[in-house]
């Protein structure tokens, strides 16, 4: 017998679960045809589902088209702040990851043309910015989250 959802929230997250699987497995191929190593193409693959499940969920992305680099600050403050991303190489890898990522998506027609170089040109403005908040959220006493982030 079929499984029956008692809501439809329950048949969306479903649904997002369905295709974040499916494009992170469809990433991983395309990372092993680049001849990656294994370790490699398992944390690009973990940091873009993490950014997935970022959209998902925080932002209330419904379709892979709707992606953009505007989302980029808000998943790295995001992931900062969760404590994924708690070294200068930890953000370092998952920028890269993310580059990558845009870049399968544009091949596949995913996201529009472009947004794979406006995701790299705002990921190498901001790298800069990123690393300094990272450090001061670590190494600054001052225990207000909103004077370090500012995001709310």
């Amino acid at each position: 017998m079929p499984k029956q959802t008692t809501n439809s929230a329950e048949s969306e997250e479903e649904k997002a679960e369905r295709i974040k699987d499916l494009t992170i497995r469809n990433f991983e191929g395309y990372l092993r045809r680049q001849n990656l190593a294994a370790s490699t193409i398992k944390k690009h693959g973990q940091n873009a589902y993490d950014y997935l499940d970022f959209l998902y969920f925080a932002e209330g992305l419904e379709t892979l088209e709707e992606l953009s680099a505007e989302y980029i600050s808000d998943f790295i403050e995001h992931d900062c702040i969760r404590g994924l991303t708690p070294s200068q190489s930890a953000l370092q890898t998952m920028t890269a990851s993310l580059k990558k990522f845009y870049v399968f998506l544009e091949e596949k027609g995913r996201v529009s043309r472009g947004t794979a170089q406006g995701v790299s040109d705002l990921i190498k403005s901001g790298l800069p910015y990123w690393q300094a908040r990272l450090y001061r959220y670590y190494h600054d006493d001052d225990d207000d989250e909103d004077s370090i982030w500012g995001l709310f």
